[in-house]
């Protein structure tokens, strides 16, 4: 079995607010509901993007693309739905032809489909993968499944399959061989795992189009589990990256161009980042949450993460890791639902979001790329001296601070103080590793603190 390391990163970090960001209004007449949306990038560096809209309770399927001088919207399914059945997203081809994946449950039905669709010329094409009734075997919704496109721009599908009369919970893995859909269990559960809300997953393939799914048996707390389970070429593999954290829910799974895992996971109001390396998975924590669930996508620069998330407390913000440190911007002050991001060849990154305050669809982009900021502005000259430290500590920062907290590596805060004098004193602390956070009105700094 693999061997399973976990690391708490206390890099320091960077926040600032999004003034790097433009956004603009793609569609103004989605509607109040949980929108989701998907994001991908052409050739061109034209934005497609995937959406439901109308309204909470009767989703429809929206498409927006930019053809280059303006934005033209399309209703590709306009079936009367019932609650949270999109869970689609949207692909590009070699040809910048989008390809589609949606849940369609028409009202007042207790019939499910899985549909796929492509567009071909100005018409989509669209077909039923799977179905299932509500009463027995259904497929699941929410992030509980992923389209990927192979090289040759083939569908592969996965998403989890409930089987609640005989509570039996599976994965279900399709792909495309002619006219004809394939379509395989890959991991089957009829024991402790089952739970009728469990399963949620995310979906990639590799460079040799090897299919990888991460998944959690319990995405809430009891016994929870964090698996990968990957095509070797003969056969199928289940690794254990987690287990016995305070819940899991899935967001991403990424293979970079050296065929890295790079994974997304949310666990008790932390959003963590994992990779794999030298046999076993390194795991750190991104970013503490206010509230749970949170709503994320990632993408992949190299071997570098970008991750842009939200809740109904956070604001839309963006992640990038650079040089080992991770930077933090606020794309916009709303809370919005299901945020997708994508980059363009240059490095620029995109993001889709719906506002939850006025139901529009929103598409954001920055206005030049992570390694240019980089550049550009540098690190802030921050001073935290000496590190280790018995007492006191000294600080030099060149902002006004409003507040400095020091948490445990559990995440319990043990002080909390105003800067008056540049030191603070730690007498009262144990000897430790510890957690220091800087926070003024527009930038944050997290780093690792020794107190001996």
């Amino acid at each position: 079995m693999r061997g399973i390391f976990f690391y708490f990163y206390l890099f320091t970090s960077i926040f600032v607010w999004g003034q790097n960001w433009t956004r603009e209004v793609v569609d103004s007449s989605i509607g109040e509901g949980f929108i989701r949306t998907s994001l991908k990038l052409d050739s061109r560096g034209f934005p497609h993007i995937l959406y439901d809209g109308s309204s909470y309770y009767h989703p429809r399927v929206h498409y927006a693309h930019w053809n280059g001088n303006f934005w033209e919207l399309e209703k590709i399914d306009t079936t009367l739905c019932s609650l949270f059945i999109f869970s689609g997203n949207i692909c590009l081809d070699n040809s910048d032809r989008p390809h589609i994946f949606y849940y369609c449950c028409p009202y007042p039905t207790n019939r499910f489909w899985i549909k796929y669709g492509r567009k071909e010329g100005d018409l989509w094409q669209t077909e039923e993968v799977d179905s299932g009734d509500t009463g027995g075997r259904a497929p699941h919704c929410e992030k509980f499944s992923e389209l990927a496109l192979s090289r040759d721009g083939n569908p592969h599908l996965c998403y989890s399959w409930l089987n609640l009369s005989d509570s039996i919970g599976e994965i279900r893995y399709a792909y495309k061989r002619g006219n004809d859909w394939l379509i395989k269990t890959i991991w089957q559960d009829t024991g402790s795992f089952f739970q009728p809300w469990l399963y949620s997953l995310s979906f990639a393939l590799d460079t040799l189009d090897r299919p990888a799914v991460l998944f959690t048996t319990r995405p809430f707390p009891d016994t929870s589990y964090l698996f990968l389970l990957r095509f070797t070429g003969s056969g199928w593999k289940l690794d254990t990256i987690a287990k016995n954290y305070p819940g899991f829910l899935v967001y991403a799974v990424r293979v970079s161009e050296n065929n890295q895992i790079h994974i997304l996971f949310e666990s008790f109001f932390s959003i963590y980042h994992a990779f794999e390396i030298n046999g076993g998975w390194e795991i750190e924590r991104v970013e503490g949450i206010q509230e749970w669930p949170c709503w994320m996508d990632m993408v992949l620069s190299v071997e570098e993460p970008h991750i842009v998330y939200s809740s109904t407390m956070e604001f839309l913000t963006y992640a990038y890791k650079s040089g080992g440190l991770w930077h933090f911007e606020i794309v916009d002050s709303c809370h919005p639902f299901c945020p997708s991001l994508d980059r363009d060849r240059e490095g620029r990154v995109y993001v889709s979001y719906v506002a939850s305050d006025s139901g529009s669809l929103y598409f954001a982009r920055r206005d030049f790329s992570p390694i240019e900021e980089v550049r550009r502005k540098g690190l802030r000259d921050v001073k935290i001296y000496p590190n280790p430290v018995s007492s006191p500590l000294h600080l030099s920062f060149p902002q006004f601070v409003s507040e400095i907290k020091i948490f445990d590596i559990a995440g319990k805060r043990v002080k909390e103080e105003k800067l008056s004098n540049g030191k603070i004193f730690l007498k009262d602390i144990k000897p430790g590793v510890y957690i220091l956070k800087v926070k003024s009105k527009r930038e944050k700094f997290t780093q690792k603190l020794i107190i001996k």
